[in-house]
């Protein structure tokens, strides 16, 4: 027969998950009531469970519901009215055809109002073909600078250029590199290459945008706890930190690695209800103040 190891992570989860007080361990986000559920929803007089009760409980449709799928398509949409159906406020800049649907780099200092958060451009230009030049977009860099607003240029038709030379002096370069940070540039597959079918697209900005897009991602922080230098013992931490202050935490030693992996680490989830993530940070900072001397360092693995 064949053997399957233990799974460590859903063991410690099991043993310790209904004890603790603070249980800051969890990997799922805070879980919501049906009720809070259609507190979400713009429709707040239908009954949400009416259509439950009389539906037979079948595959369901293949495809989605033509009621789902109507709800999806809506969000694909122009760039302005994306914005707008958030609850922004939204101030058109448009291009005129007497002037070869270029656009009047005044017109922004007119519409930009104090909470102005974002200028969205498209260059090329859908559906007039024509290309913001060089000049308006240094012109439009020292507008947004002056107040610090985000400009995200879409660029999804270049380099899809075809009466105007890189040469050209009027020719636009990427927004990205024309040294203003408060820029994202947004382009992709389908236009400029024919690969629609790759489903895939590009999202670039500079550094300070892009800080909080780490390598750390989902509902989960691995943080280690050293002493001196050394790694803890991440399980006898776990206890303890559960013993005395009723945070459960998980050992990554444990329940994630083999052998010497990921000594002195422990999960953090941190998509819990606000109150348990403040309440608990509370008792682990008591913890380390009061406690963490106490917490042995980890042992090599015998071999």
């Amino acid at each position: 027969m064949v053997k399957i190891e233990a799974f460590a992570v859903e063991q410690w989860m099991d043993s310790y998950e209904t004890t603790a007080k603070y249980n800051t361990a969890e990997t799922c986000c805070a879980s919501i009531s049906v009720d809070d559920l259609h507190a979400l929803s713009d429709d707040k007089e239908s009954d949400p469970f009416a259509q439950f009760q009389s539906t037979k409980l079948t595959y369901g449709t293949i495809r989605g519901s033509n009621q789902l799928r109507n709800i999806l398509a809506n969000l694909y949409s122009q760039l302005f009215s994306v914005p707008a159906s958030l609850g922004a406020e939204v101030s058109l800049w448009k291009s005129n055809e007497a002037r070869g649907w270029q656009l009047e780099i005044e017109e922004p200092k007119g519409i930009i109002r104090p909470n102005t958060k974002l200028i969205i451009i498209n260059n090329p230009q859908n559906p007039t073909g024509a290309v913001i030049p060089r000049s308006t977009l240094e012109q439009l860099v020292d507008i947004a600078r002056e107040k610090s607003i985000i400009i995200h240029s879409d660029e999804v038709y270049r380099p899809l250029f075809h009466n105007i030379s890189p040469a050209d002096p009027r020719f636009p370069p990427t927004l990205l590199s024309m040294g203003y940070e408060h820029t994202v540039v947004t382009g992709s597959v389908s236009k400029a290459y024919s690969l629609a079918g790759l489903r895939r697209s590009l999202s670039i900005s500079h550094r300070w945008a892009c800080e909080w897009v780490k390598l750390q991602a989902g509902t989960t922080a691995f943080v280690r706890f050293n002493k001196m230098g050394k790694p803890v013992d991440d399980v006898a931490f776990c206890e303890m930190l559960q013993e005395r202050t009723g945070v459960m935490r998980v050992p990554g030693s444990l329940c994630f690695g083999v052998g010497e992996d990921f000594k002195g680490y422990v999960r953090i989830g941190y998509v819990n209800e606000t109150e348990v993530l403040e309440q608990g940070l509370d008792a682990l900072g008591k913890f380390m103040e009061d406690g963490y001397e106490d917490v042995p360092v980890k042992k090599p693995v015998a071999k």
